[in-house]
């Protein structure tokens, strides 16, 4: 998809390639999307299902998955990680392209706003703003600090969509055809 549209333009023959690519691993029927979005988050379900490529982290030869300390507010006290660099987190002008009642803007699914202070975990906090909480390791940040937490990279999801992305691009239609 990236080399047929902007800025190589390479066209028809690169939207082709990506929808039978797509199709290949759609036809495999090696792998499917999970049946609830928690599963997503489930170490136990790592390397599978949805999961087509991910990059591989043990806790046990690191002590953690840097990407961790990236979701936590800078220097927040919520993380047993001794480092809150806050360095991923949405803007408004993201958060306002989703619509009322979005699943995603309610607390801990795709976002989280309030969090258990490092000290005392009976003390929740209003962090005023949102954070990133789709790959959070919640279990890292509350006790252990450390995280095996994988970072998936490419999900069946992202498979479906090329399909779906170069289909509509080969056959004209548009998404008020679907």
């Amino acid at each position: 998809l990236t080399m047929a549209g902007q800025p190589v333009n390479g066209g028809t023959a690169y939207y082709q390639l990506a929808r039978d690519k797509a199709q290949e691993v759609i036809a495999s029927q090696d792998y499917r999307l999970f049946d609830n979005y928690q599963q997503l988050k489930d170490d136990n379900l790592e390397n599978q299902g949805e999961h087509i490529f991910m990059v591989q982290y043990d806790e046990r030869i690191s002590n953690r998955n840097g990407f961790q300390e990236l979701f936590v507010p800078n220097q927040a006290g919520i993380s047993a990680f001794e480092s809150e660099t806050g360095m991923l987190f949405p803007v408004q002008e993201f958060l306002s392209i989703y619509e009322p009642g979005d699943k995603r803007l309610e607390e801990k699914q795709f976002f989280y706003r309030t969090f258990t202070t490092r000290t005392n975990r009976n003390v929740t906090i209003d962090l005023s703003a949102w954070y990133i909480y789709k790959w959070f390791d919640e279990d890292a940040h509350i006790s252990t600090g450390q995280s095996g937490t994988n970072w998936p990279l490419i999900r069946y999801a992202e498979v479906l969509l090329t399909f779906a992305e170069a289909e509509g691009q080969l056959s004209g239609a548009t998404t008020d055809s679907w």
